[in-house]
């Protein structure tokens, strides 16, 4: 039996998926035999998977997390104690459930959280998910020209509560 590395194209929840276009499940491993290119068999990998890289924002640098726009961010902050004007999204970029947006501050500012479950934490928390920026277009000085960073949430957890993360 030969082994077979291949590159990922993407790391999603608890799985990837491979360049051969295979989705492979956390503690799946992928076996080539000769004769059967793509037979995937369930069992334990002897290698803990990597955690997934995430882009880090700063909180000095603002201007450095447009290098993290479309990447993977876990961000610790806390619900706002006042919510700031923020356009309410229509439709859905999450695609097929329904949208929940709710806010976040941490890091000095201000985020919009885009979320397929509500977040309902009362203290401290944490989100991972995809970094957006979200832009109306309009005329500089103008309600139009209205732009937030967004978080695409793809997992969440409440911190010292007993609140169940997802």
């Amino acid at each position: 039996m030969l082994k077979v590395i291949l590159i990922t194209t993407g790391l999603v929840g608890s799985g990837l998926w491979l360049s051969s276009g295979l989705w492979l499940k956390r503690g799946q491993s992928l076996d080539r035999q000769p004769g059967s290119p793509q037979a995937v068999k369930s069992k334990p990998v002897s290698q803990k998977m990597d955690e997934p890289k995430y882009c880090e924002l700063s909180t000095d640098d603002r201007a450095s997390w447009e290098n993290c726009l479309g990447k993977l961010v876990k961000v610790t902050g806390n619900p706002p104690k006042v919510v700031m004007q923020h356009v309410l999204r229509a439709g859905n970029p999450l695609g097929g459930t329904p949208l929940n947006q709710s806010y976040m501050d941490a890091l000095n500012y201000q985020f919009v959280l885009l979320s397929k479950e509500p977040i309902a934490c009362q203290g401290p928390f944490e989100v991972e998910g995809v970094l957006k920026r979200f832009t109306l277009n309009q005329a500089a000085g103008t309600k139009g020209s209205y732009a937030n960073y967004d978080i695409h949430v793809t997992r969440f957890q409440c911190l010292g509560q007993n609140t169940p993360s997802h």
